[in-house]
Formats: C-alpha cells, sequence, structure tokens
C-alpha cells in the first residue's frame, strides 16, 4: 500500500490520505500483520494532526451511538505504558459498581502483557 510506503519514509499523510488509511485498517483487506506495520510506522514518525483528524472522521462515522438511561461514570485506564501494573481500572469498575454506581468501561487486551481490561474479565472467567 503506497500510503504504508510514505509512513515509512516518515512523510505525514492528508487527512483524506488517514481516512483512507483508517478504513484500510478496519477492513478485512488488511491482515494483522500489515495492521501491525502500518500503525508501528504512523507511531515512529509521530502522528500529525491531519493524521488524527483523518483517523476520527472514519471512526466517528462508524461509531455506534448508546441511549444510557440517567447517569453513568465513564472509568477508563492509562493502558499502552508498557509497565507490569495491576489492572485498576477494571477493579475499580466493579467496586463502583458494587455499589450501585452505574458503569461504562471500554477496554482491549494488554499491548505487551496480559494486564488489560479483556485479559482482566477472561482471568475472571467473564
Amino acid at each position: 500500500m503506497e500510503l504504508l510506503d510514505t509512513l515509512k519514509r516518515k512523510q505525514s499523510l492528508s487527512s483524506s490520505q488517514s481516512a483512507r488509511l483508517a478504513e484500510w485498517l478496519l477492513s478485512e483487506k488488511s491482515s494483522d500483520t500489515q495492521k501491525k506495520e502500518a500503525l508501528s510506522a504512523l507511531h515512529q514518525k509521530g502522528e500529525s494532526q491531519n493524521e488524527l483528524l483523518g483517523f476520527i472522521k472514519i471512526l466517528k462515522s462508524r461509531m455506534i451511538p448508546l441511549d444510557l438511561k440517567g447517569n453513568s461514570l465513564d472509568i477508563c485506564g492509562t493502558g499502552g505504558s508498557g509497565k507490569n501494573r495491576f489492572n485498576t481500572s477494571s477493579a475499580a469498575a466493579f467496586v463502583l459498581a458494587s455499589l450501585g454506581i452505574p458503569i461504562v468501561k471500554h477496554g482491549n487486551r494488554g499491548s505487551k502483557k496480559a494486564n488489560g481490561s479483556f485479559d482482566f474479565l477472561e482471568a475472571l472467567g467473564i
């Protein structure tokens, strides 16, 4: 993909190019290996404002709105630090929910270690 070559040359993408890259990354046309390669090249180059705007445009177009009744608390962790930490945000979500506070939680698997929200839930058998 020509956009990947551009990133490897440490050149920034326009917002429309970045939107095309995001579409490709979210499609089944790209393999996990290609996704890792593209995101690594983007990270190593350093993300530009236009690249972030392109990604935001595509992600917003694909989001599914939630119709939450009443108040709820969004709780998330820092993630991605590469440090071997306990997943305190997921633990805190359970503590707060046990107190009757409606919680909205998002997360993923840990990027380097098995300490992401999905890993936490899986270890609990959920």
